[in-house]
């Protein structure tokens, strides 16, 4: 992270992790604006909550891993429920950026039937799920239902980590 960013130690100085609750708080006031024990952060126009510290603008989940865990994690941080402010720690796991996307629970704006891993073909609904980068057909169905059902199945056996 460099040369000048704030080391474990300094982190742990300046901010109190709150396990049940996934917040951080200040131990000091680093600024006029700030007080002891106001939440830390700010919730940018993405959805994730970034700190600031020292001059440097850390996501808050990256913040919490490294603050826990003792280490940067190697890859990127994954919020399990998909829910960007849940910090708490059992919903953190450092993953790649493959493994990431594996966890994705909403469809992509352009999905016609609104559900993940489903789209529809000549009547059909068409199950289908991406394992390791490429495309797998998992089978055309006759309702919605059921192309849903076996998709997450699918989804469950083959990306590790998923949680629905």
């Amino acid at each position: 992270m460099g040369d000048k960013f704030p080391d474990f130690d300094r982190l742990h100085s300046l901010l109190r992790y709150d396990m049940n609750t996934g917040k951080l708080f200040w131990n000091f006031a680093t600024s006029n604006r700030v007080k002891v024990g106001d939440e830390a952060g700010t919730i940018y126009k993405n959805g994730y909550k970034y700190v600031s510290v020292d001059g440097h603008r850390i996501l808050a989940h990256r913040l919490i891993f490294f603050m826990l865990i003792g280490v940067w994690p190697d890859g990127q941080v994954d919020h399990r429920d998909n829910n960007r402010l849940n910090n708490r720690i059992e919903n953190l796991r450092s993953c790649s950026p493959r493994e990431n996307a594996e966890n994705k629970k909403n469809p992509q704006s352009n999905n016609a039937v609104g559900v993940l891993g489903v789209s529809v073909s000549r009547g059909r609904f068409l199950a289908q799920i991406q394992a390791q980068g490429k495309n797998q057909f998992l089978g055309r169905y006759k309702t919605l239902d059921e192309a849903q059902a076996v998709y997450l199945i699918a989804k469950k056996s083959i990306h590790e980590g998923y949680v629905q």
